[in-house]
């Protein structure tokens, strides 16, 4: 993954559009990505675990594609690959770039 999101980074550019993303992880009860939680709100290792879920959430989606082969005619179903990656992808990329950063920190301290 890189040592704190590094290759995120440089590739990617994440740091460049990342906060274009609208942060959804409310919606259903989540937490927030935008920022660090208290200590009170769990801290580092809720908001670990809440990027393991966008990634998990985000990844899962793109991964459920071949079931839309299944009962959409072709045209439709590269729509669906389309809007899948593109809503999908950003979001799975910017969730494994927080993880990756707080895990360096978590490694720093030694947690």
């Amino acid at each position: 993954m890189g040592v704190g999101g590094r290759i995120y980074r440089r590739v990617v550019l994440i740091h460049r559009w990342k906060d274009l993303i609208p942060d959804a992880g409310t919606w259903f009860g989540g937490l927030s990505k935008r920022r660090l939680p208290s200590d009170a709100d769990g801290g580092m290792a809720r908001f670990v675990a809440e990027c393991q879920r966008a990634e998990r959430t985000h990844l899962g989606q793109v991964l459920a594609l071949p079931l839309f082969a299944l009962w959409n005619p072709s045209d439709l179903f590269w729509w669906n690959v389309g809007f899948a990656l593109v809503g999908n992808l950003p979001c799975w990329l910017i969730a494994r770039f927080n993880r990756a950063r707080i895990s360096s920190i978590l490694m720093r301290k030694g947690v």
